[in-house]
């Protein structure tokens, strides 16, 4: 029967018997009392033992009939504040809550779902649990194990983290504080997921010169060994999304719907805004161009022209795919690593509940290659946010904004991974002074000089 520690004066909390007991001393004199829930249940866990202790402890330190009566004033204000709230309005609730996220369609349709979910549960537990005010720690985490608790790990603590922050907003609604949080007292569960690898210099140049090539060394599973000639769909964009995922380390949807608006060849700078943080941080990412990211873009102007009206995209082929299909463009890079590098992009951890296999080598392993290759090479951990624009694994601290001249030594401690083909340093002037005057240039005078060069 050990009892545990409170701030100073506040009583202490102990259990007995199943229950939780507040004992209160003033002027020389104990006081105890069985603390009890709201609907006067006992409390089962140490959060609800708390939540009644701060509500029971000025009614043990009553010493006179002026304190009793103020306390009872109170008390009748607290609980004429409390509004009901049924759990089948909660997304509604939510929906209307001042101040909440302001969160995408996608997102809030998981949202929708996940609160369908816990109504769906309320409604069949017995007796059914009607009122969000009246669902207990208890609750909450039954709930988890029920809905989520054969799923993997990353999916329940999702579900947990959703369900929590819908309360947080929903709760003051109901005249309750975040302290009434349902979920807060639940703990997340360790992660079985799979860490995404790092590709090496030695591996991103094999990738790159299977692209170059068309030449790829590992067969398909089934297939006889030997070099394999396999073109991926679009294999000339494909070549150039690689050199905007390794040289500025943006993420597949930024890489896949670059526009050319983005790329400013007179200033050697390639910009961006995150597509997965625009709504809520509205950062644009600004860095210099990488001389093999530049070469790339480069050969990117000869398809300029097939852009339909209104478009301008990098990669318009590409772009294209992604907006029809954006996962099968993740499947076209995961399997050009496959097949340069002869290893598996996926696995099925042996422990994990996971249902389906967890991508290791992918479109984000090449984020993540970037920035290991800048921390390898001894760039500030503030510098390399400044370019990713949020946090990863390998960073412990707050990014701060890097400045141009950092940027600049970052993007030169990416090595050059391309094949050296000889050009002179005249060709390259040229083709960087034609690049400038193209990207300022009509469509009309586009056509009219790809007429001149290619006779």
């Amino acid at each position: 029967m050990a009892r545990k520690a409170r701030p100073k004066n506040s009583g202490s909390i102990w259990k007995k018997s199943g229950k939780f007991i507040l004992t209160v001393r003033s002027d020389g004199k104990s006081k105890s009392v069985t603390l009890r829930n709201d609907d006067g249940s006992p409390c089962r866990t140490r959060q609800e033992a708390e939540r009644a202790a701060n509500k029971a402890q000025g009614a043990l330190t009553i010493q006179s009939h002026e304190q009793l009566a103020a306390f009872a004033a109170e008390s009748r204000r607290l609980k004429a504040a409390v509004v009901p709230l049924a759990v089948k309005d909660l997304w509604q609730a939510y929906l209307a809550a001042p101040g909440r996220p302001d969160s995408g369609q996608s997102t809030l349709k998981l949202y929708k779902r996940r609160v369908g979910q816990f109504v769906q549960w309320c409604a069949s537990q017995t007796p059914p649990i009607a009122e969000i005010g009246k669902v207990t720690d208890g609750d909450a985490a039954q709930f988890l194990i029920d809905v989520a608790g054969e799923s993997a790990a990353q999916t329940y603590n999702s579900t947990l983290a959703t369900m929590r922050m819908i309360f947080q907003y929903v709760l003051p609604m109901c005249g309750l504080d975040s302290s009434s949080n349902p979920f807060s007292g639940v703990r997340r569960r360790r992660g079985d997921g799979v860490r995404r690898e790092v590709l090496s210099i030695e591996q991103l140049q094999v990738i790159f010169r299977c692209l170059d090539t068309g030449l790829f060394p590992a067969p398909e599973p089934g297939q006889e060994g030997g070099v394999l000639e396999w073109r991926p769909p679009h294999l000339q964009e494909l070549r150039v999304l690689f050199h905007l995922l390794v040289f500025s380390g943006c993420r597949l949807g930024d890489g896949s719907l670059a526009e050319w608006k983005n790329i400013d060849f007179s200033r050697n700078e390639i910009q961006f805004r995150p597509r997965k943080t625009r709504r809520t941080s509205g950062k644009t990412v600004v860095l210099p161009i990488h001389p093999d990211l530049k070469k790339a873009l480069l050969e990117a102007l000869e398809w300029r022209a097939s852009n339909q009206p209104g478009e301008d995209y990098v990669l318009p082929l590409v772009a294209d795919r992604y907006h029809r299909n954006a996962p099968g463009v993740s499947k076209d890079v995961s399997r050009v690593i496959r097949m340069a590098l002869g290893e598996e992009t996926s696995v099925m951890p042996t422990d994990s509940r996971r249902k389906i296999a967890a991508n290791r080598l992918g479109a984000h392993a090449l984020r993540h290659s970037f920035v290991s290759l800048a921390a390898e090479s001894g760039v500030p951990l503030a510098v390399i946010g400044s370019v990713v624009g949020h946090t990863s694994s390998l960073m412990t601290t707050r990014y701060v904004h890097g400045s141009r001249e950092a940027q600049q030594r970052l993007i030169d401690a990416i090595p050059t991974l391309g094949t050296a083909d000889g050009e002179s340093a005249e060709k390259r002037a040229l083709c960087e002074r034609l690049a400038v005057l193209a990207a300022g240039a009509s469509v009309g005078k586009l056509q009219v000089a790809v007429s001149v060069l290619e006779k």
